[in-house]
């Protein structure tokens, strides 16, 4: 009896010390999580070798940049010798991304094998959205190539854009691009990621400051996007329902290109994103350069509470180095 006693209460306090040792490790980058979780072996093994090349350090503790309100944001650095630094505040803190979401969509079109020179006809569900939604204003029976739709995308954000695209590319439903999104973010390692429309209107499009470093990392490999989104406005020339010609200009939602006060001293934006919803907050990725070229950063912001603070708190992010 003593025996099984003591037996008892040793069992107990290594099980204690198994578990406090376990804790606030759950959310740190695991391969094996997301294999076990969606029991696919071969894009686990696909995910741990791009997320890896790009994971630096315990994400679990703050790295902070000073002066920095965000409560969640990263910023990875590469120098001219190809040296990572990376500073990071809740890294693995699951928000909602607004649209974000769109980095993916785009990602799934990029690399879908696609013709971006096909025409697509825009239906009245493309359109069919919530008031103050962002858009690009198309109307049904527009023909638009799929390139000119990543553009009204991704400059103006235009969520009938992003639905067209999600129609076209899914084979007539919404739903099947979304599948192809979280397969995407599965292969990318992204294990702290759901995506369940393509624009990020519903708050339910989740993700983390990490994951969406990654997603980034992998689309500024893309020439494309790097060209769409650098530019501050672009003039879509296309055909409407009745045959004639109608133009449409798309200004960037990105105010660092798009408006003088937030213009950046020294700094070259070479690429970006923003979202904004009521729960998501305001939120931009960047890539930018020095004006020298020797550094580059990629700089992630969530959940600011105004435009305002967004915009403050990104320059001082950019400068910090």
């Amino acid at each position: 009896m003593q025996k099984t006693r003591l037996f008892i209460i040793a069992s107990f306090f290594l099980l204690l010390f198994s578990c406090a040792s376990c804790v606030g490790k759950s959310s740190e980058y695991d391969i094996n999580r997301m294999r076990a979780k969606y029991n696919v072996d071969n894009e686990a093994k696909y995910a741990d070798s791009f997320a890896k090349n790009f994971y630096i350090g315990n994400m679990n503790e703050n790295n902070l940049i000073n002066g920095i309100e965000a409560d969640s944001y990263l910023q990875c650095l590469k120098d001219k010798d190809d040296k990572y630094k990376m500073k990071y505040r809740n890294a693995y803190t699951k928000r909602s991304i607004a649209s974000l979401t769109k980095i993916m969509t785009a990602l799934v079109v990029l690399e879908s094998g696609v013709n971006l020179d096909a025409q697509v006809e825009i239906k009245e569900e493309d359109t069919d959205l919530e008031r103050n939604a962002s858009v690009a204003k198309l109307r049904a029976g527009d023909m638009l190539t799929l390139r000119q739709l990543l553009y009204g995308m991704l400059i103006p954000s235009g969520n009938d854009a992003s639905n067209a695209i999600a129609r076209f590319v899914g084979s007539g439903t919404g739903t099947n691009f979304v599948s192809l999104m979280n397969d995407k973010a599965r292969k990318l390692g992204m294990t702290h990621t759901n995506f369940v429309d393509p624009s990020g209107l519903d708050d339910a499009n989740t993700s983390t400051a990490y994951d969406l470093y990654l997603l980034f990392k992998r689309i500024v490999e893309h020439s494309e996007f790097l060209e769409i989104t650098s530019k501050s406005s672009y003039t879509a020339e296309f055909v409407t329902k009745t045959g004639g010609a109608r133009n449409e200009v798309w200004e960037s939602t990105n105010l660092f290109h798009s408006t003088q006060e937030y213009r950046l001293n020294n700094i070259i934006i070479e690429a970006g994103k923003t979202g904004s919803t009521s729960k998501a907050g305001y939120c931009l990725i960047l890539m930018s350069m020095n004006a020298d070229k020797k550094m580059e950063y990629i700089s992630v912001m969530l959940g600011l509470p105004t435009r305002v603070s967004l915009y403050r708190n990104m320059a001082n992010m950019v400068n910090s180095y």
